[in-house]
C-alpha cells in the first residue's frame, strides 16, 4: 500500500480545517530532502483556548482501508506538547516529539502498512535521554470537537486524526496483554499533553501491601493537571 500524495486542493482543505479546528500554523517544518515519504510538520502555538503546543503531520498519508464504505481514509497525525516546550530546538531532549511524529508519519510508506486508531509502535529504546518512554499509541484526540477528528474531502474521502502518546514500555506490554480499551482506562487522569518524566499508568499507586483492593489519589496527577492549566 503506497502513499498517497494530496492535491493542491485536498492539501488547501486539510490545512483550512487544521486552523479552524486547532489554531493557525506559526511554523511549518518542511523537509528540504527526504529518501522516502514528505513528512511536514505543522506547528501551532499554545493560545487561550489551549494552552499547549499543537503538532500535526502535513505530508503524504497513509490510506487505511475503510471497509464499510469500500474506501480508503486517509490519517494525519497530532502530538501536544506543554507550553514551554521548544519544538524547534534541535537538541535531543526537546527534539524527540517532532523526530517521533515524522516517522510515524513515514511508517506506512516505508513498511506498506497503515495505522489507524489503537495501534501500537514500540521504539524498543527509549526516545531521548531524557525520559523512558518508549512506545506510542494512536487514540482519538483529545479535549477537541468531535467534527475536528475528520477532514472532508472530495468524492465522499476523508481525513481521520489521531493523537500520538507516547507510552512506557510496560504500558505497551498491559495494552498487547489485554486491549487498547483496558490500557485507556488505566491511563484516566493522565495528562493528553507529553510529559518525558510522567507518572507510569501501570505502576502509579502499587503498594507492597498486594492484599490492598482500594484506591489511591496520586499527588502527582493533581501536579500534572495544575501544571497544564499554568495555576499557580
Amino acid at each position: 500500500m503506497k502513499p498517497e500524495s494530496y492535491l493542491m486542493q485536498e492539501r488547501r482543505l486539510l490545512e483550512h480545517h487544521v486552523q479552524a479546528f486547532f489554531g493557525r500554523f506559526e511554523t511549518i517544518l518542511h523537509e528540504a530532502l527526504s529518501p522516502d515519504v514528505s513528512a511536514d510538520i505543522g506547528i501551532i502555538p499554545p493560545s487561550k483556548e489551549r494552552s499547549c503546543h499543537t503538532l500535526v503531520s502535513l505530508g503524504e498519508s497513509s490510506a487505511a482501508p475503510n471497509q464499510e464504505q469500500g474506501k480508503s481514509d486517509s490519517i494525519q497525525l497530532l502530538l501536544f506538547l506543554p507550553g514551554d516546550w521548544n519544538p524547534d530546538d534541535r537538541r535531543e531532549e526537546q527534539y524527540w516529539p517532532v523526530r517521533l511524529l515524522k516517522a510515524l508519519a513515514r511508517l506506512p510508506g516505508i513498511n506498506d502498512t497503515w495505522l489507524g486508531w489503537g495501534h501500537t509502535i514500540d521504539n524498543q529504546e527509549p526516545y531521548a535521554d531524557s525520559t523512558q518512554l518508549s512506545a506510542a499509541i494512536l487514540v482519538t484526540p483529545q479535549q477537541v470537537d468531535e467534527d475536528a477528528c475528520i477532514c472532508p474531502l472530495a468524492e465522499g474521502e476523508e481525513v481521520n486524526f489521531y493523537q500520538v502518546i507516547p507510552l512506557y514500555e510496560d504500558e505497551l506490554d498491559y495494552k498487547l496483554e489485554h486491549d487498547v480499551d483496558a490500557l485507556l482506562n488505566k491511563m484516566r487522569g493522565i495528562s493528553f499533553v507529553v510529559n518525558p518524566t510522567r507518572q507510569n499508568a501501570i505502576t502509579r499507586g502499587t503498594l507492597s501491601n498486594d492484599n490492598f483492593d482500594g484506591e489511591m489519589d496520586d499527588a502527582s496527577y493533581h501536579l500534572e493537571s495544575i501544571e497544564e492549566k499554568e495555576l499557580p
